[in-house]
């Protein structure tokens, strides 16, 4: 991403992310945008179609969307042209953008009283015209091309569609949309299926797949990136249940924290164990010494985190890496309201 000011915000929180998947941070609303600013976030996600969707400087990864699930449920059509949104691209130049598309869901198909056939039709050729205003641009960002379908079949379908018109050829990077009401066992099969479907050189993203289901099913084993906006619903949920003792702001930052913090835990666990959690990176013969490199560089960014917080002064003794019942628990409890990344008391802690 292009450095929006003179001088690039130093990260001190580095992203939950190795270089065999990075996750990104989704920001739509204005608290969703302050707090992942107030935490230097290095991997986010911004919605073309919503109101606030300028990037911020700081960010590493970029990756804007263009809004087609929010368009799809208020009215079924966007509201400005693929040409004004490839200038959008150019003038910020991400590292990913999603190329236009029409999803596919219940609720959208009820809505818009539209066909399967119809909207992956409309997205192909709403990909086809992308492709080519961005081949006219000056942006280096990468184009990510998306399916949908409301079963498993139909998704396969688009992708032989997909690859009928040519577009497989003409990127290295491709979406699952739609994702946000299947189950961790169907999601699971379906990025399975996608994987086996799809050139061997195209990367997948899971669009909307929250940290529980990535860990759930680890799912992250078989994307090479996701990103999801359940940190915002989580705290926004915390926020309308305390009866006003703790802001909007304080709620969405802790639920942020957490699921990061949990989601680093779980790589890093991942990582750490033994030579089978590498059947995928194996599969692409990666050898050995590289593997290490990744597992040392998330415990450099743990041990990164850690400093921060010491520096903050928010722990007595420094033994502890983070706060025990985030860190070292299998689960937290839905009841932790505060987190010390916050400086918050957290009544779970061990100081």
């Amino acid at each position: 991403m292009k450095s929006l000011t003179s001088s690039k915000a130093k990260t001190t929180m580095k992203g939950p992310s190795a270089d065999n998947f990075t996750f990104f941070w989704g920001a739509a609303a204005g608290t969703d945008r302050k707090v992942l600013k107030t935490h230097q976030e290095e991997n986010v996600i911004i919605n073309f179609s919503t109101q606030n969707n300028n990037p911020w400087d700081g960010i590493e990864n970029l990756f804007i969307d263009s809004g087609g699930y929010s368009r799809m449920l208020d009215g079924g059509e966007y509201r400005s042209s693929i040409k004004e949104y490839v200038d959008f691209i150019n003038r910020y130049d991400p590292n990913y953008f999603a190329l236009r598309d029409y999803p596919i869901t219940k609720e959208i198909l009820k809505k818009t009283n539209e066909s399967v056939e119809n909207l992956q039709k409309k997205t192909l050729e709403a990909h086809f015209e992308t492709l080519e205003h961005y081949k006219k641009s000056k942006t280096s960002a990468k184009p990510v091309a998306v399916i949908h379908g409301k079963n498993i079949k139909d998704y396969l379908q688009m992708i032989k569609r997909m690859n009928h018109w040519g577009i497989l050829n003409r990127i290295d990077h491709l979406g699952i949309g739609g994702l946000k009401s299947y189950s961790t066992n169907t999601l699971k099969n379906l990025i399975k299926k996608t994987r086996k479907n799809t050139p061997t050189h195209i990367k997948l993203h899971g669009f909307g797949i929250g940290v529980s289901q990535l860990i759930e099913g680890e799912l992250y084993s078989i994307l090479d990136s996701a990103d999801s906006q359940d940190y915002s619903i989580r705290g926004r949920h915390l926020d309308e249940h305390q009866n006003g003792q703790i802001n909007r702001f304080t709620a969405v930052s802790n639920a942020y924290t957490s699921k990061k913090i949990k989601l680093m835990k779980e790589l890093k666990a991942n990582i750490s164990q033994n030579h089978t959690q590498y059947s995928i990176i194996d599969s692409l013969g990666e050898n050995k010494k590289t593997r290490i490199e990744k597992t040392n560089d998330l415990i450099r960014t743990l041990n990164s985190l850690k400093q921060d917080l010491i520096e903050k002064n928010i722990y007595k003794n420094e033994q502890h890496l983070l706060c025990k019942e985030c860190l070292y628990s299998d689960d937290r409890p839905d009841n932790l309201l505060y987190c010390p990344v916050f400086e918050h008391e957290c009544p779970y802690s061990e100081f």
